[in-house]
């Protein structure tokens, strides 16, 4: 049985983002236009709402809602697992997740260092290149799909949306 707590907790977490929203001061005069700081945060604790309770009702209906733990057998869960054609991936090993962590501190700490695009880049092809198998042509596809990421990003954030951002090339 699937549990409808977590969207339940979901739905809650996006109603709290709202009252905080709504306590948040603007920090810098608005102009004309200017939806202010608050838009993307909204938008984010409005699609939390809607998918929750899309997740709860969807729940409800199919009859399998429940709070608590599963009254299922753990082979009856596997069969339904099975059903849904669902696969679940092995966790990456130790190794892995050591150098991810290790890289995301080096991008949090070489940020303005580096500035955004270099630190960008340099973060996904490591994780990119520690994910994928070691040969020539996944690093070739690492060191493309870093660059083109980090670059078309940068120039959201700092050309479109208008975050000053440290070192995004691209930018006038």
């Amino acid at each position: 049985m699937t549990k409808v707590l977590p969207n339940v907790l979901f739905i809650g977490m996006g109603i709290m983002m709202f009252w905080q929203i709504q306590t948040a001061p603007a920090g810098r005069a608005l102009q004309s236009g200017d939806p202010g700081p608050w838009i993307l945060p909204s938008m984010l604790a409005a699609l939390m709402i809607i998918i929750g309770a899309a997740e709860v009702v969807r729940h409800v209906r199919k009859g399998n809602a429940s709070i608590g733990t599963s009254d299922a057998a753990p082979d009856d869960n596997a069969e339904a697992e099975e059903d849904t054609g669902v696969t679940q991936l092995a966790p990456p090993p130790m190794v892995v997740r050591i150098v991810f962590v290790v890289a995301l501190l080096a991008y949090v700490t070489l940020f303005q260092t580096l500035g955004f695009t270099l630190a960008t880049i340099s973060f996904v092809f490591a994780t990119v290149v520690v994910l994928a198998e070691l040969t020539v042509r996944n690093i070739l596809r690492a060191a493309l799909t870093a660059m083109v990421t980090s670059l078309a990003i940068g120039w959201m954030l700092a050309g479109v949306v208008g975050v000053p951002l440290p070192g995004v090339l691209l930018v006038p």
